[in-house]
């Protein structure tokens, strides 16, 4: 299933560094520094900006499957344009861990190469009325 792909990518901090500068330039101008969707494109004042961007440290989004934000990211979503030609295979997995990474921060869980908190993240059963998602400490190795 889409929503159940994998990272093929290891988190690592040049990874995640790297991901961050690519973060800001194509994502962070709506989605916003934190992930909370108020980047500066919407929060600027007099701006009209045509729809509100996800919020990524939502709840929904991280219950959300990888596969969920790498379609956003290669097709766009209801404005949002696509990225398919401006990042590279390697670096779309990069900015779903930097992603992560911002989730993770908002949860105040870790998400690092040598450490992820954010791993164990129940999702709803197909069909089931989704709610809050509940984010719980991966059990420690």
């Amino acid at each position: 299933e889409a929503e159940m792909i994998n990272n093929p990518f290891p988190i690592t901090k040049e990874g995640l560094d790297r991901a961050k500068g690519l973060y800001n330039i194509y994502c962070g101008i709506c989605h916003g520094e934190k992930g909370d969707g108020q980047g500066w494109l919407v929060s600027m004042p007099d701006t009209k900006y045509p729809a509100q961007p996800k919020n990524l440290i939502g709840d929904d989004m991280i219950a959300a499957g990888n596969g969920r934000l790498y379609f956003a990211i290669m097709y766009g979503k209801n404005v949002m344009g696509a990225y398919t030609d401006k990042l590279s295979f390697e670096e779309r997995w990069q900015v779903i861990h930097y992603i992560r990474s911002l989730q993770a921060k908002s949860k105040s869980l870790e998400y690092s190469e040598t450490a992820n908190t954010l791993s164990n993240v129940e999702k709803p059963a197909k069909g089931a009325a989704s709610g809050p998602a509940r984010v719980v400490a991966a059990p420690a190795q």
